[in-house]
Protein backbone atom coordinates (compact mmCIF):
# COMPACT_ATOMS: atom_id res chain seq x y z
CA UNK A 1 0.00 0.00 0.00
CA UNK A 2 1.07 3.39 -0.76
CA UNK A 3 1.15 5.89 1.94
CA UNK A 4 1.22 9.56 1.54
CA UNK A 5 3.64 11.56 3.48
CA UNK A 6 2.21 13.43 6.47
CA UNK A 7 3.00 16.75 4.84
CA UNK A 8 0.75 15.92 1.88
CA UNK A 9 -2.22 15.22 4.15
CA UNK A 10 -1.99 18.48 6.06
CA UNK A 11 -4.02 21.27 4.50
CA UNK A 12 -2.06 24.25 3.33
CA UNK A 13 -3.12 27.82 4.10
CA UNK A 14 -4.06 28.35 0.44
CA UNK A 15 -6.23 25.24 0.48
CA UNK A 16 -7.91 26.34 3.72
CA UNK A 17 -8.50 29.85 2.34
CA UNK A 18 -10.07 28.40 -0.82
CA UNK A 19 -12.35 26.12 1.19
CA UNK A 20 -13.38 29.00 3.47
CA UNK A 21 -14.08 31.21 0.45
CA UNK A 22 -16.23 28.51 -1.15
CA UNK A 23 -18.09 27.92 2.13
CA UNK A 24 -18.82 31.65 2.52
CA UNK A 25 -19.88 31.86 -1.12
CA UNK A 26 -22.25 28.92 -0.65
CA UNK A 27 -23.58 30.39 2.61
CA UNK A 28 -24.10 33.81 0.99
CA UNK A 29 -25.86 32.27 -2.01
CA UNK A 30 -28.20 30.20 0.18
CA UNK A 31 -28.88 33.18 2.48
CA UNK A 32 -29.67 35.45 -0.49
CA UNK A 33 -31.97 32.79 -1.97
CA UNK A 34 -33.82 32.44 1.35
CA UNK A 35 -34.13 36.23 1.71
CA UNK A 36 -35.35 36.59 -1.90
CA UNK A 37 -37.93 33.83 -1.40
CA UNK A 38 -39.11 35.39 1.87
CA UNK A 39 -39.46 38.84 0.27
CA UNK A 40 -41.30 37.37 -2.70
CA UNK A 41 -43.67 35.46 -0.40
CA UNK A 42 -44.25 38.54 1.75
CA UNK A 43 -45.00 40.57 -1.39
CA UNK A 44 -47.54 38.01 -2.60
CA UNK A 45 -49.18 37.85 0.82
CA UNK A 46 -49.29 41.64 1.16
CA UNK A 47 -50.68 42.09 -2.33
CA UNK A 48 -53.42 39.49 -1.88
CA UNK A 49 -54.34 40.87 1.55
CA UNK A 50 -54.57 44.42 0.20
CA UNK A 51 -56.65 43.34 -2.79
CA UNK A 52 -59.05 41.54 -0.46
CA UNK A 53 -59.26 44.60 1.81
CA UNK A 54 -59.93 46.89 -1.16
CA UNK A 55 -62.61 44.54 -2.47
CA UNK A 56 -64.30 44.47 0.93
CA UNK A 57 -64.12 48.26 1.19
CA UNK A 58 -65.52 48.58 -2.33
CA UNK A 59 -68.46 46.32 -1.51
CA UNK A 60 -69.15 48.28 1.68
CA UNK A 61 -68.99 51.61 -0.17
CA UNK A 62 -71.26 50.31 -2.92
CA UNK A 63 -73.82 49.02 -0.41
CA UNK A 64 -73.84 52.37 1.41
CA UNK A 65 -74.30 54.27 -1.85
CA UNK A 66 -77.14 51.96 -2.89
CA UNK A 67 -78.85 52.52 0.46
CA UNK A 68 -78.42 56.29 0.15
CA UNK A 69 -79.72 56.31 -3.40
CA UNK A 70 -82.74 54.23 -2.41
CA UNK A 71 -83.48 56.59 0.47
CA UNK A 72 -83.26 59.61 -1.81
CA UNK A 73 -85.41 58.03 -4.50
CA UNK A 74 -88.04 56.66 -2.14
CA UNK A 75 -88.40 59.85 -0.09
CA UNK A 76 -90.66 61.70 -2.58
CA UNK A 77 -92.61 58.53 -3.41
CA UNK A 78 -94.53 58.69 -0.16
CA UNK A 79 -95.75 62.25 -0.78
CA UNK A 80 -98.45 61.44 -3.37
CA UNK A 81 -99.88 58.78 -1.09
CA UNK A 82 -99.86 61.10 1.90
CA UNK A 83 -101.26 64.05 -0.05
CA UNK A 84 -104.03 61.91 -1.56
CA UNK A 85 -105.48 61.56 1.95
CA UNK A 86 -104.92 65.21 2.90
CA UNK A 87 -108.04 67.25 3.69
CA UNK A 88 -106.64 70.49 2.20
CA UNK A 89 -105.93 68.73 -1.11
CA UNK A 90 -109.43 67.29 -1.05
CA UNK A 91 -110.95 70.73 -0.33
CA UNK A 92 -108.97 72.43 -3.11
CA UNK A 93 -109.96 69.76 -5.64
CA UNK A 94 -113.64 69.76 -4.77
CA UNK A 95 -114.26 73.46 -4.04
CA UNK A 96 -111.70 75.05 -6.38
CA UNK A 97 -112.09 78.21 -4.31
CA UNK A 98 -109.23 80.75 -4.27
CA UNK A 99 -108.97 80.44 -0.47
CA UNK A 100 -108.64 76.63 -0.54
CA UNK A 101 -106.13 76.78 -3.41
CA UNK A 102 -104.10 79.46 -1.60
CA UNK A 103 -103.92 77.28 1.52
CA UNK A 104 -102.79 74.32 -0.60
CA UNK A 105 -100.20 76.43 -2.48
CA UNK A 106 -98.64 77.50 0.82
CA UNK A 107 -98.72 73.93 2.12
CA UNK A 108 -96.96 72.61 -0.99
CA UNK A 109 -94.41 75.42 -0.76
CA UNK A 110 -93.60 74.40 2.82
CA UNK A 111 -93.38 70.72 1.89
CA UNK A 112 -90.80 71.38 -0.82
CA UNK A 113 -88.34 72.89 1.63
CA UNK A 114 -88.81 70.02 4.08
CA UNK A 115 -88.66 67.16 1.58
CA UNK A 116 -85.95 68.48 -0.75
CA UNK A 117 -88.25 67.89 -3.73
CA UNK A 118 -87.80 70.34 -6.58
CA UNK A 119 -91.49 71.10 -7.16
CA UNK A 120 -94.79 69.71 -5.89
CA UNK A 121 -98.10 70.27 -7.65
CA UNK A 122 -101.68 69.01 -7.60
CA UNK A 123 -103.60 68.47 -10.81
CA UNK A 124 -107.32 68.32 -11.30
CA UNK A 125 -109.22 65.76 -13.36
CA UNK A 126 -108.72 67.97 -16.41
CA UNK A 127 -104.93 67.54 -16.16
CA UNK A 128 -104.24 71.17 -15.25
CA UNK A 129 -102.32 72.05 -12.12
CA UNK A 130 -104.57 73.83 -9.63
CA UNK A 131 -101.91 74.32 -6.96
CA UNK A 132 -98.12 74.24 -6.98
CA UNK A 133 -95.18 74.84 -4.69
CA UNK A 134 -93.79 77.31 -7.24
CA UNK A 135 -97.01 79.35 -7.36
CA UNK A 136 -95.15 82.63 -6.61
CA UNK A 137 -92.68 82.23 -9.48
CA UNK A 138 -93.20 83.48 -13.02
CA UNK A 139 -92.83 79.92 -14.36
CA UNK A 140 -95.48 78.51 -12.02
CA UNK A 141 -97.14 75.22 -12.88
CA UNK A 142 -100.56 76.56 -11.87
CA UNK A 143 -102.83 76.49 -14.90
CA UNK A 144 -100.45 74.32 -16.89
Amino acid sequence: MLQRPAAALAPTPELLAGRARRAWLLFTTVALAIIAAALYGAGLYGRSTEIEALATQGRTDANLKVALLRAVLENPRALPLLLSEDQQVHDALTERSPAAIDVLNRKLEGLVSGTKASVLYVTGTDGLAIASSNWREPVSFVGS
